[in-house]
């Protein structure tokens, strides 16, 4: 079978390089050698003169090398694809590894049955795509780049918007291992490094929310220790800032308010920037509150209020997508936790319902911003305690409505929350506080079992 190939090959055999010494005599891989030989793609400007002085031609020859065939039959040097079903068989079951490319923590999918077959095709496509990443042409294209900066924008705006956890998580591990494969075996320009290790910093940091929200925070800190790395390398102080709100967000959560004063200490000493330090300005003023040091956590509220006037609206972080930003309506959701923990109910009714107003009441199976499920959740423990349990039905049916899928843990923990209180000797006898609590039952056993 004739080969339709580049008078390119045949001019390296000349001078005596085989396929894989004369790429790693250019400092690239075999397989793109075969590429520019079939005619798939042309080497780049920047390396062609490198090309010319190893097959002792001119840059003029050279071209003409690169358009110019030549008809030959299948040798060594022929790539996998015209190998036959027999070598391929052999790459499937791992007997020949000579010729695949080494990528850094990638694993090939296990052939063997597994329960879940979406696993294996998932897996499959992600090392698939390491593989081809590893193999392309070194350098970023500006379209790859603004192709992965789009995949992370849809990603973290579905995460926003949607909280569907498991599509978003495996197509965000593909796009990381995708970014870390492109930024560490490849030389780019400095500004294209710095935007790969922005968007790495970004994917590890949206991995650590969704790691917090699938109720593994240690791991959601072991992400968001390697986004501060990445962001620290990119020299994007914003995103910087945002991984110590991660952070101090998970710590709080965690019921750790004096590792949210760390992080937060740690983030004023680099230098907050952007919208970031409002978002850092609540998780402060709610560890405070959880201190119970009231003063200086209404201290640190109404100096985040008076700061949002001079940040505006626009971040450069909103470029990253929608989870990347902290809207008026999430910056009153955090106002209500920080009144909650104080005790301030009037207060706490007042966020709460600012919030709902900013979002409205979302149609019964559609989604539901997270921030939206816990405000409705503190404004029924604020109704609770101020009118007791027949006010706090209004507030809280609407959260018994929200998706399957965006029964975060949060939301099982601040029901828990209210569970407990309605459980309390003054309230545990009313007949209005049993429902509730059987609703909460309910409603958390149906969770768990899905």
């Amino acid at each position: 079978m004739a080969l339709r190939r580049h008078q390119l090959s045949q001019r390296r055999k000349a001078v005596g390089f085989s396929q894989e010494s004369f790429a790693e005599h250019l400092g690239v891989e075999r397989s793109t050698v075969v590429r520019w030989e079939a005619g798939d793609n042309e080497p780049l400007p920047w390396v062609r003169p490198k090309i010319a002085r190893a097959l002792q031609v001119s840059i003029d020859q050279l071209a003409e090398l690169l358009t110019s065939f030549e008809n030959s039959t299948p040798s060594v040097d022929t790539p996998l694809m015209n190998r036959g079903a027999g070598y391929e068989k052999e790459i499937a079951n791992g007997t020949n590894r000579r010729n695949m490319p080494e990528t850094v923590g990638v694993g090939t999918a296990s052939l063997s049955p597994l329960d879940d077959l979406r696993d294996v095709v998932l897996d499959a496509a992600r090392n698939s795509a390491l593989l081809r990443a590893s193999i392309e042409i070194p350098g970023i294209s500006g379209h790859a780049l603004s192709q992965v900066r789009g995949q992370l924008y849809q990603l973290a705006t579905d995460y926003a918007l949607t909280s569907d956890l498991d599509p978003i998580l495996r197509d965000l591990v593909v796009l990381r291992d995708r970014l870390y494969t492109a930024a560490t075996t490849r030389q780019h320009h400095p500004s294209d490094t710095r935007d790969l290790y922005a968007l790495l910093g970004a994917a590890c940091v949206l991995l650590a929310s969704v790691s917090h929200d699938l109720s593994e925070p240690h791991a959601g800190l072991t992400q968001a220790a390697a986004a501060e790395t990445f962001a620290e390398l990119s020299g994007d102080r914003a995103l910087l800032t945002w991984v110590y709100c991660t952070k101090a967000m998970i710590a709080s959560w965690s019921g750790t308010p004096h590792d949210v004063l760390g992080h937060v200490d740690k983030a004023r000493a680099r230098g907050v920037v952007g919208i970031s330090a409002i978002r850092l300005a609540g998780l402060e003023a709610r560890a405070l509150a959880q201190l119970g040091k009231h003063t200086e956590a209404i201290a640190v509220l109404c100096a985040a209020d008076d700061q949002r006037a001079t940040v505006g609206e626009y971040d450069k972080l909103r470029e990253l997508g929608e989870v990347f930003t902290f809207p008026l309506a999430r910056q009153h959701y955090y106002n209500a936790a920080t009144h909650l923990h104080l005790k301030n109910w009037a207060d706490v009714e007042h966020e709460t319902s600012k919030v709902i107003d900013l979002y409205g009441t979302p149609t019964v199976g559609k989604p539901w911003p997270v921030t939206l499920t816990l405000s409705r959740i503190y404004q029924a423990q604020a109704r609770l305690q101020v009118h007791g349990p027949d006010g706090v039905r209004d507030a809280l049916q609407p959260v018994f409505n929200i998706p399957d899928k965006q029964r975060l843990h949060q939301t099982s923990q601040a029901l828990d929350a209210l569970h407990g209180n309605l459980q309390s000797p003054l309230f545990a006898a009313l007949p209005a506080a049993r429902d509730l609590s059987d609703a909460i039952v309910f409603f958390q056993s149906s969770t768990a079992t899905r």
